[in-house]
């Protein structure tokens, strides 16, 4: 399994059960009767790609190896694109024969066209694609994804990966449910609560994002509310 630092990679997305608890951790004070479970799901789906991305591109350790397995492929792309030319095509087409026959098979041939020009297509589409993410006047490849609408996503740069995750999630939340991202804490034992700290919570938990391994604590979640809302930043770099 791919990891991101020492967790495990969070899901790509969420099914509508999944929605579906999230939206029950909310609350009987809000309601959610015209939400569309589907687009709600992809919007949630969105940020946290937006996350990975990342705490991938922070992870120093992460970004070296990427880099030198983009630099492999990048390189080996362009070997295949010098070597396969028609003449080393047609011996594989013939050596494709020969093993064919010599198990009683039709024999096939590999076609010249247009087999090869849509391979040499997708390997010059590829070094042309690495050599994007190289460019070094642009930042990696997440980052040039538009945000999608109303998103604020990209304006804190000096934010940890989790409070813009965090940030992002109360400005959802605020856009589906018309309320606003405020917590307060419980008489009983003074842990934050609120709609927003259990909608949060809840998603971080479908999507399996973790810290060290161990779920985030809604202390940490109510602060990275707080920062979201005065504009502080912890994380300078």
């Amino acid at each position: 399994m791919t990891k991101i630092g020492v967790d495990p990679r969070p899901l790509d997305d969420i099914g509508t059960d999944a929605v579906q608890r999230i939206l029950d951790a909310l609350g009987s004070e809000v309601t959610s009767a015209t939400l569309d479970k589907e687009d709600l799901a992809a919007e949630l789906a969105w940020f946290v790609a937006v996350y990975r991305g990342g705490v991938v591109h922070a992870d120093r350790g992460l970004a070296k190896d990427r880099e030198a397995r983009m630099t492999n492929i990048r390189n080996a792309a362009r070997q295949i694109i010098r070597a396969l030319d028609d003449d080393v095509w047609s011996l594989i087409s013939r050596i494709r024969k020969t093993k064919e026959s010599s198990h009683r098979a039709y024999p096939t041939r590999y076609p010249t066209n247009p087999y090869k020009e849509k391979l040499d297509a997708t390997m010059e589409r590829l070094v042309e694609d690495i050599e994007h993410w190289f460019n070094p006047s642009a930042p990696p490849y997440f980052l040039h994804v538009p945000g999608p609408p109303g998103s604020t996503w990209g304006a804190r740069r000096s934010r940890s990966p989790f409070e813009r995750l965090v940030g992002d999630l109360a400005e959802l939340f605020g856009k589906q449910f018309d309320l606003k991202a405020t917590f307060h804490r419980r008489a009983s034992d003074n842990v934050p609560d609120s709609p927003v700290i259990r909608f949060v919570e809840q998603v971080l938990k479908e999507f399996r994002i973790t810290h060290q391994r161990r779920p985030y604590s809604r202390e940490s979640i109510a602060k990275a509310l707080s920062d979201a809302r005065t504009g502080r930043a912890r994380n300078k770099r």
